[in-house]
C-alpha cells in the first residue's frame, strides 16, 4: 500500500488549470491544494494492484504556435512498511498549439459617469476605459476588429432610449490609424469596425487600446429616460479579409 502520496504538476506557461476540474477515480481521502497554475493533490491510499486515475482540464492561453510540454511528479510516497518510495515522474506530454487568432484582453468597463437629464436630450462622452484591447492574429490574412451592442438596461429592465433612430452608442471610427481624428459611427448589434481599413496579419499582442480610450465613445440619450444605472454588454469580433 502507498500512503500520503502527492501529485504535483506545475503547469507550463500557456496553460492554466480549469477550476474544480480535477477528477480522481478514488476520492476517498483526496485533498486538493491546487492553484491556477499548479495541480497539487494528496492522493488516497493506494493498495497493491490498484490504480488511481487522475484527470484535469486546462485552458490554453498561449497564442504562439508550437509545443507546450508538461509532466507531473508523485512524491512524498510512504509504503505500507513505513519506508519511503522514490519519486515517480510521468512521461512528458506535448500539446501542439496551432496558429490562434484570439482576443488577449478586452476592456471590462466603458464608463460615461453620471448625468441629470433635466428634461434635455444629452450626449455623454466616456470618462474612462478600464482595461486594454489586445488581439493576437498570427495568421497571414489581413483582418478587422469590430464591436457590437444589443441594448443598455437598468435593473428594472428599462432600455436606455436614444435621441433618434441614428443610434444610442457611438464609436469614433478611424480609417487606418488610431492617430486620426475619426468619425462617429453608431455601434450596432451587427458590429461596427474600429477602422474601415484592414489591420495587417502576422500580428501578436497587437494593442488597440488607443482606439477605445477616453472620448472615443459617446451616448446620445433622450430626455425622458428613467433615472437609474444602465449597463450593456459589448461583444468583440475579428473577421479575416477574403483576399490572400
Amino acid at each position: 500500500m502507498l500512503k500520503g502520496a502527492n501529485l504535483f504538476d506545475t503547469l507550463p506557461q500557456g496553460l492554466s488549470l480549469v477550476p474544480k476540474s480535477i477528477e480522481v477515480s478514488d476520492t476517498n481521502g483526496m485533498i486538493d491544494h491546487s492553484t491556477a497554475d499548479q495541480v497539487n493533490i494528496t492522493l488516497p491510499d493506494i493498495k497493491q494492484g490498484e490504480q488511481v486515475e487522475v484527470k484535469f482540464k486546462a485552458t490554453v492561453n498561449s497564442t504562439k504556435p508550437g509545443g507546450i510540454v508538461n509532466s507531473a511528479i508523485v512524491n512524498n510516497i510512504t509504503k505500507s512498511d513505513g519506508k519511503s518510495h522514490e519519486d515517480v515522474v510521468s512521461n512528458l506530454t506535448t500539446l501542439n498549439v496551432s496558429d490562434v487568432d484570439a482576443f488577449i484582453s478586452v476592456p471590462s468597463l466603458i464608463d460615461f459617469g453620471n448625468v441629470n437629464l433635466g428634461g434635455i436630450n444629452r450626449t455623454l462622452f466616456n470618462i474612462s476605459t478600464k482595461g486594454e484591447l489586445i488581439v493576437s492574429h498570427p495568421t497571414t490574412k489581413d483582418f478587422s476588429v469590430a464591436v457590437s451592442l444589443d441594448d443598455m438596461k437598468d435593473k428594472e429592465n428599462n432600455s436606455l432610449i436614444p435621441i433618434d433612430s441614428s443610434g444610442l452608442l457611438f464609436l469614433k471610427q478611424r480609417q487606418k490609424s488610431a492617430d486620426e481624428d475619426g468619425s462617429w459611427q453608431p455601434v450596432s448589434s451587427e458590429g461596427t469596425a474600429l477602422q474601415t481599413g484592414w489591420f495587417s496579419g502576422n500580428q501578436v499582442n497587437l494593442n488597440l487600446t488607443d482606439y477605445i480610450g477616453v472620448n472615443n465613445w459617446k451616448l446620445r440619450m433622450r430626455s425622458d429616460n428613467k433615472s437609474g444605472l444602465y449597463k450593456g454588454i459589448l461583444t468583440w469580433s475579428m473577421t479575416d479579409s477574403i483576399s490572400a
